[in-house]
């Protein structure tokens, strides 16, 4: 996007919008795999979900793949558009 002219800011929200969209889908699917998972296992096996817990963990999760996006980002801004075409001369 850099190559055919879009906005450092523009490059920034579109990076952060599809990691937060990405990252959220991820997060959903695999909350809802673990709790189909629960009813698969035996009643006696000890495995308790608290759902505190598990929204928790969710939102650390997503706060780590947006702080990860930001070293992507910082690469994107820094690249010159002519190497991202790559064409280096």
């Amino acid at each position: 996007m850099k190559a055919i002219g879009a906005s450092n800011g523009f490059i920034i929200k579109s990076v952060i919008s599809e990691v937060f969209l990405l990252s959220g889908i991820s997060i959903l699917i695999g909350v809802g795999l673990t709790y189909l998972m629960t009813l698969a296992l035996p009643e006696d096996m000890p495995f308790t979900l608290l759902p505190d817990m598990v929204v928790l963990y969710g939102v650390i999760l997503l706060a780590t793949s947006l702080i990860g996006s930001l070293f992507s980002i910082r690469s994107i801004i820094k690249i010159d558009p002519i190497t991202a075409l790559g064409r280096v001369e």
